[in-house]
């Protein structure tokens, strides 16, 4: 709970409103039990004013029940959102490198995780209620007989042991279900991205779902499965308790037990009115731990995606004397190949990119041709060596004013289909020429928010997309991987000996990553790599 409280101090007024509201409509609903109770002792006492109460205070137990939950689905919201925004934050901000390592555990934790929080809070009221209504009829019973009200004591606490039992069970299991949840999202995940494989390949397509996805799935399905069952159990031992209390009580009174049983009738259905209330209790408890585990993943990535981090705040200070708009220093790279578990080495690699020049990097496959972009982007960092922009070294300080100065198409580049961070006038002007350019406007249109009208394309028409948002960024240096590498030879025209030139004419800085030996006339320098060096 003190994770929730920690979620909801900024908006305490608020909760502390749900909860007083929560513990009103409670008490509303012992009173009408009071009432209840008052005409199971004495009919005489059942008037106009006795259905007058019950019918105020049912009323008020309802509506001010309905006030507690507004209140609380207001926190809900915001809880949802800050939790949700603090996570998105925090990956977008940490080395990419390491997000894209564990992007299938992120995506679970922001979507399942984050929603059992919310469902959770959502309970607080039915638990304050039920709190309530529990804690004052008993009070009032025992008021009225303590001695009898004593004896119905011992059940509940047998009902509360058993749920002090069964809870540690429920929160392993919640454990186990949740570590093989996260890896049914990313079978789920994968599933989406091979679509076309698997649709293709009977074998590869029956064994990923009888092998893959179903192992996963019967594992997380066979702990949900046991922690389903011990709630069932918690809840219909806890049936069980008051109805074998209530059989053991009576046959006890009659030869040794010492009590009025004609009060005992009447305090009977009170009891069994407030037994529905005792479990939402405890369920909320059995949840509190379900929680607890959801808190427990959005904790540990948290901590993580902490270790790797950029504090980056620093602008670059620019000196355009340089010739080299970047320079790469004596980098390396080294990252591990995880299925192999051989560590691959890229560099030691030495090299300049010229300012407001055309530079090809050409090479074989497995040459680093990708690696050294992503190194040059500020994606990944150096293992040793540094890189330098306009003479400044660029530091984790001022990596991310180093990144904005590209923009950059990978061969897996996400195309996004809003445009409102671009500068409006800038797109005024140039957004209609550069979609009539690549051919795109019979296929896309820009509305007056600065958003396409589809991004449901093919292939071909996707990437010039893409390449029409790049080019629109209006960036210092663009940087193409291998765009034109699945384009026809009309487009691949255009890209060469259209765009490439006029970007320079402008004052940009390309790079190009190609095989296109053909176009190669077009490059001002072409520098070739070779198991992450440079041969010329």
């Amino acid at each position: 709970m003190k994770q929730i409280f920690a979620l909801v101090k900024n908006r305490l007024g608020l909760f502390i409103a749900g909860c007083i509201t929560a513990l009103t409509a409670g008490l509303c609903t012992a009173k009408v039990i009071d009432y209840i109770n008052s005409g199971l002792k004495n009919q005489e006492g059942i008037t106009t004013e006795f259905l007058i109460g019950i019918v105020g205070f049912s009323l008020a137990a309802a509506s001010i029940g309905v006030l507690s939950s507004y209140f609380v689905s207001k926190i809900n919201i915001i809880i949802v959102r800050e939790l949700t925004k603090k996570l998105v934050r925090k990956t977008l901000m940490a080395r990419y490198e390491y997000i894209e390592a564990v992007s299938d555990k992120v995506l679970p934790i922001i979507t399942k995780d984050i929603s059992d929080i919310s469902n959770f809070v959502d309970r607080i009221p039915t638990f304050l209620i039920a709190a309530t209504a529990v804690v004052g009829t008993l009070v009032r019973l025992f008021i009225i007989d303590a001695q009898l009200t004593s004896y119905f004591f011992i059940v509940f606490g047998l009902q509360t042991l058993l749920v002090i039992i069964l809870i540690p069970k429920l929160k392993r299991y919640t454990r186990i279900s949740v570590r093989f949840r996260n890896f049914h999202y990313r079978n789920l995940g994968n599933m989406v991205a091979g679509l076309k494989e698997l649709s293709l390949n009977k074998e590869k397509r029956n064994h990923y779902l009888g092998e893959v996805i179903s192992s996963d799935m019967n594992q997380m399905n066979s702990a949900f499965l046991k922690g389903r069952v011990t709630n069932g159990v918690s809840q219909r031992v806890t049936d069980l308790l008051i109805f074998l209390f209530v059989g053991i009580f009576m046959y006890l009174s009659i030869d040794y037990l010492d009590f009025d049983f004609e009060r005992f009738k009447i305090f009977l259905p009170i009891i069994l009115f407030v037994t529905p209330y005792f479990a939402k209790i405890s369920g909320f408890f059995q949840d509190l731990k379900s929680v607890e585990v959801s808190f427990e993943q959005i904790n540990s990535i948290s901590s993580e995606i902490d270790q790797f981090s950029i504090s980056s705040q620093k602008k670059l200070q620019k000196d355009a004397s340089h010739s080299d708009i970047v320079a790469l220093e004596n980098i390396s790279y080294q990252y591990l190949e995880s299925r192999h578990d051989n560590s691959l080495t890229f560099g030691p690699l030495t090299m300049g990119i010229k300012t407001g020049k055309i530079t090809f990097i050409i090479g074989g496959n497995g040459s680093g041709k990708t690696t050294f972009a992503k190194i040059l982007t500020g994606l990944y960092e150096p293992k040793t060596g540094h890189i330098v922009y306009k003479g400044q070294k660029v530091s984790e300080e001022n990596l991310i004013d180093y990144r904005n100065q590209f923009s950059a198409y990978f061969a897996d580049s996400f195309t996004f289909g809003q445009l409102g961070y671009i500068d409006k006038n800038h797109l005024d002007k140039n957004a209609a020429g550069t979609i009539q350019l690549l051919e795109m406007q019979s296929k896309v249109q820009l509305d007056a928010n600065y958003n396409f009208s589809t991004t449901n394309l093919s292939f071909g028409q996707i990437s010039r997309l893409s390449l029409i948002t790049k080019i629109l960024e209006d960036k210092e240096i663009y940087l193409f991987d291998e765009w034109a590498a699945n384009q026809d030879p009309y487009f691949k025209k255009i890209f060469y000996y259209s765009i490439l030139p006029e970007l320079k004419r402008n004052g940009k800085t390309v790079i190009v990553i190609s095989h296109d030996e053909k176009y190669f006339d077009v490059a001002d320098e072409i520098i070739e790599l070779q198991e992450g060096m440079t041969l010329k």
